[in-house]
Formats: C-alpha cells, sequence, structure tokens
C-alpha cells in the first residue's frame, strides 16, 4: 500500500492511500492521484516497480518535469519518505508499512490528553505553598527573638500563596496557549508550584556558602545564584511544552536576562554613587554546631565603612557643587 499526500507549504492537505500498483499521477480524470493544478500534465508521473523491484516515480514526458529539490530527474526511487515536485505540486510518497497496530502509551499521548481533577490541583497547589513556608521558615529573621508573629506570617504566606500561585498560572496559561503552546493549567500550576521551591533551595545554598567563603567571594557568589535563580526559572517557564530544542531558547533567555541585570545593576551603583549612598558589604548569620563562618576584623571593617563614608561625602558636596553653578 502506497501513501500519497499532496502538501501546501510543506503540510499535508491531501492523502490517499492506494493499495495496488502501477499508480499514475496527473491532471487527467482516469489518474489514480489526480492534480487539478494548471501545471500538471494530464499523465504526469507513474509510480511502479523498477526491473530490480524497487519502487521508482517515472516521469510520462510531462512538460514541467519531475523534480527532487532542486534537480530535474527522468525517474526517482522511493526510499521510506520521499518528497517530490511535479510541475508547481509538491507530493510526499511513502511505502505504508502493514506491521501489526502499534499500542499506544498513556505517557506517550499529547500534553493535552492527560486531563487532571481537582485533586491533582490541589497537590499542586499544596506544592507551592509548602514552598512559601520553607522559604519563610529559612529566613533568619523569621527566627529572631525579636519577631514575635510567627504563626501570623506563616498563615499570612501560606495565604498570599493560595491566591497568587493560582493567578499567575491562569495568566502563564494564557500567555503559552497564545504561543501555541498545548498545554492546560494543571500544568502551568505544577511548573509555578516547582519553580517556588528553587527560592528555598537558594536560602539554603547562599547560607551554606556563608560559612565557608569570606566576605567579597560570598557577596560574588550570592549574586551568581540569584542570577542562576531568576535565568533556571524563566527558561522553565518559557520553554514549558515547547516542542523541538529548546537550547537555542534558553540560552537566548540567558543571554536577555544577563544584560537586563547587568544594565540594572550598573544603573543603581551610578544611582548610588551619585547620590552618595555607602554601600554595606557584610553578611550576619548566627553560629551553627558552633561555626560562624569566615570572620574579618570589626576595626578594619569599621575603616573600611569610614573611608567609604568619606567618599561618598565627598562626592556628593562635589554634586552639590556642580547642580549650585
Amino acid at each position: 500500500m502506497i501513501a500519497i499526500r499532496l502538501l501546501r507549504e510543506g503540510v499535508a492537505i491531501r492523502e490517499a492511500l492506494l493499495p495496488a500498483l502501477p499508480i499514475v499521477v496527473g491532471r487527467g480524470p482516469d489518474c489514480q492521484f489526480v492534480l487539478a493544478d494548471a501545471s500538471v500534465s494530464r499523465a504526469h508521473a507513474r509510480l511502479d516497480r523498477d526491473a530490480e523491484g524497487r519502487l521508482t516515480l517515472v516521469d510520462l514526458g510531462s512538460r514541467n518535469g519531475l523534480y527532487l529539490g532542486s534537480r530535474r530527474l527522468p525517474s526517482a526511487a522511493i526510499e521510506g519518505v520521499t518528497r517530490c515536485r511535479l510541475g508547481n505540486v509538491e507530493l510526499e510518497i511513502a511505502p505504508v508499512s502493514e506491521d501489526p497496530t502499534l499500542e499506544v502509551a498513556l505517557s506517550a499521548l499529547p500534553h493535552e490528553e492527560h486531563r487532571r481533577g481537582l485533586l491533582h490541583h490541589a497537590a499542586y497547589l499544596v506544592l507551592g505553598v509548602l514552598g512559601a513556608v520553607a522559604m519563610e521558615v529559612l529566613n533568619p529573621g523569621f527566627w529572631s527573638p525579636w519577631q514575635r508573629n510567627r504563626a501570623s506570617e506563616l498563615v499570612g504566606s501560606m495565604v498570599a500563596m493560595s491566591i497568587a500561585l493560582p493567578l499567575f498560572a491562569f495568566l502563564l496559561f494564557v500567555a503559552l496557549k497564545a504561543a501555541g503552546r498545548r498545554l492546560r493549567v494543571a500544568d502551568t500550576l505544577k511548573a509555578l508550584a516547582q519553580v517556588v521551591w528553587l527560592l528555598p533551595l537558594y536560602l539554603v545554598l547562599r547560607t551554606l556558602f556563608h560559612y565557608v567563603l569570606p566576605g567579597p567571594a560570598l557577596a560574588l557568589v550570592s549574586q551568581a545564584l540569584v542570577w542562576v535563580t531568576l535565568v533556571a526559572s524563566v527558561v522553565s517557564l518559557v520553554s514549558l511544552h515547547r516542542p523541538g530544542n529548546n537550547r537555542a531558547l534558553a540560552l537566548a533567555w540567558a543571554l536577555a536576562i544577563t544584560v537586563l541585570w547587568a544594565g540594572l545593576g550598573l544603573t543603581g551603583s551610578l544611582a548610588a554613587r551619585r547620590l552618595g549612598m555607602p554601600q554595606n558589604d557584610y553578611a550576619v548569620r548566627p553560629p551553627i554546631a558552633g561555626r560562624s563562618g569566615v570572620a574579618s576584623s570589626l576595626d578594619a571593617y569599621l575603616e573600611r565603612v569610614g573611608a567609604a563614608g568619606d567618599e561618598a561625602a565627598e562626592a556628593a558636596e562635589e554634586v552639590r557643587a556642580s547642580q549650585d553653578r
């Protein structure tokens, strides 16, 4: 059995399954596969077996010829799925396998076929809420002796996440659906719930590095962790259920985020210098198992703060002087 498909801009718009050879393709009404196009001859080409038993499409002396790619050929061997052109018409010819019907597993179905009920939505929502709770608990300020309303802080975070997560999941669903993605609201809800857990992971890693790195290195690593968390979150959401290889998309978004990140950082730094705002370069964490991390001299730090304050004051004075002029 042979499948012949009529293509338009690479997309099949008509298909015929023909059980017997030979098959004549052309504009004539007696052809087995009729093409109603003025560039096609009445009997344009014939599909049959050659002397060696190979499936071959032969030009029948047509005016506009048989083409494979850009080459005009008197005949073309059909090996697997083959695309050719008769005049202005593009065809796809393929032998049809007579193997037994393939059983399709549920996991192989398209994403929109994976219908999920309220229990799945509730599980994804709980996952996101637990991520918000973990983020609150891992914040050192939550355990401060001056924090008297821990319970209300937790309840507030849970309520806020319970409202924000479904809302943003719906907005993300609308945006991705408009981009042609095949998904459901449950998919975006699950993706956002998973992204929420990147924030507690960031807090854990930042705290860990605090106890093993000195101040300048810690600041650099903290910035890198923020960048990685942001890029991972955005890329995982914009590539959700996107068919094909997403490597180029991930690189493009990573580059865009990096440029935006660098631009905002440079703008903030210039604004701080212009306003004479000193930059803090210290971090304080409680000891864990008797270890307080890499320490530096308080006197040396205060000297650096004083010098930075003097520089900021001089810069501010220069700005005021220039404005007075």
